[in-house]
């Protein structure tokens, strides 16, 4: 089952974090065995389209809205790291190469996560 870690970045003085990047596993692995990773990156500046996206992206995976305010406490290491996502990949061409890109992030169902 495709799980995820969340990547904060903090600031020139090391308070707050603006950025966040989400890794996700998938189930899907290469030649040699290893699994495929992709993720997706957010720049968390105040009233920026990536605060936005991210809040929208938590909610349709957690099934709950996280607030702005909520933001200030956002751990994603006790909030999402390990737990299971679907996730709905794209690919768009960059240069010569095809790379995913992540779509949407979605629940996982009882019956997905017993079928794993």
């Amino acid at each position: 089952m495709p799980w995820w870690d969340a990547t904060e970045t903090g600031n020139e003085n090391g308070n707050d974090f603006n950025r966040l990047k989400l890794v996700v596993q998938l189930d899907a692995k290469d030649t040699k065995g290893r699994p495929f990773n992709v993720d997706k990156a957010y720049n968390l500046l105040p009233n920026g389209r990536g605060l936005n996206a991210f809040m929208k992206d938590y909610q349709s995976w957690a099934g709950s809205e996280l607030t702005e305010e909520a933001m200030y406490e956002f751990d994603g290491d006790t909030m999402m790291k390990g737990k299971a996502v679907m996730v709905e990949i794209d690919h768009t061409e960059k240069g010569k190469e095809m790379i995913p890109v992540i779509k949407s992030f979605n629940p996982v169902t009882a019956a997905e996560s017993n079928a794993a």
